[in-house]
């Protein structure tokens, strides 16, 4: 779920992304660098960047909206300049494993 943000300091519109979360079983696949960018692809109103919310204790999306460039913002907010820049539109996403070869 994503929805349009708008900074008065910097005046520009931005994309604040509220909830995304993908199975542990598709985790390291690229599905949720993919899902990020496709917030770009299909919102309208030219976002300059994005900003979500992710708790401090979870180290997994940190670690994982670190690498996508986000930066800390305050406490629990994260930060991505130029989104452009950062999230190639179009990413292959690697097919989830299957339930059979997860067990093994």
């Amino acid at each position: 779920i994503y929805y349009p943000d708008f900074s008065t300091h910097r005046g520009q519109p931005g994309l604040y992304i509220q909830d995304l979360y993908v199975q542990p079983q598709a985790r390291g696949t690229g599905l949720a660098r993919a899902l990020v960018a496709a917030t770009l692809t299909h919102q309208t109103w030219g976002a300059q960047y994005i900003c979500l919310g992710v708790h401090p204790t979870n180290t997994q999306a940190t670690r994982f909206y670190t690498k996508c460039g986000f930066t800390f913002r305050g406490y629990e907010m994260m930060i991505l300049e130029r989104p452009q820049d950062s999230l190639p539109v179009s990413l292959p996403v690697s097919p989830p494993a299957s339930p059979q070869e997860s067990l093994t």
